[in-house]
């Protein structure tokens, strides 16, 4: 699914069944706007009849919203191809180095919590800094302690 192209779709100016037409087809679309849905899958998701789906293609495709790829095979036809003309990606911004820092690592008084307070099944990690081992505790239903 390509969020900018269906960011894309919303903004269109047609009228609704152009539009729930549009929407599916920018739900499938991947990173390159085009995507392949069969006639039978777009009728059942737009709720319309194939001929009602022709004619909304049509609009799309004279409006220049769309474009229709016709793909065959030695067996026949196959789904086209429906190009979505017109989405704009979004915009990038590049990560502005920072600089690394030393943090000093706080203290929280509820971490790690006492057994007691634990419910059955949480699973907690405690860092044993003293030998830099990893423990990894949970408690069973019957809330008695496990170390992994």
């Amino acid at each position: 699914m390509s969020i900018d192209a269906t960011r894309w779709a919303w903004q269109q100016p047609v009228k609704a069944n152009l539009k729930i037409v549009l929407l599916s087809l920018a739900d499938r679309a991947g990173e390159n706007h085009d995507c392949y849905p069969s006639i039978k899958r777009l009728s059942q998701d737009c709720g319309m009849s194939r001929a009602s789906l022709f004619v909304c293609l049509d609009a799309l495709e004279q409006r220049g919203l769309i474009q229709r790829i016709n793909r065959t095979t030695d067996k026949g036809n196959i789904s086209n191809i429906y190009q979505l003309i017109g989405v704009d990606d979004r915009k990038i911004m590049p990560v502005q180095s920072r600089p690394v820092t030393q943090t000093t690592p706080v203290q929280n008084p509820d971490y790690p919590r006492p057994e007691s307070r634990l419910p059955p099944s949480r699973i907690w990690i405690q860092n044993q800094q003293q030998n830099q081992q990893l423990t990894i505790t949970t408690t069973t239903h019957s809330n008695h302690p496990i170390t992994l």
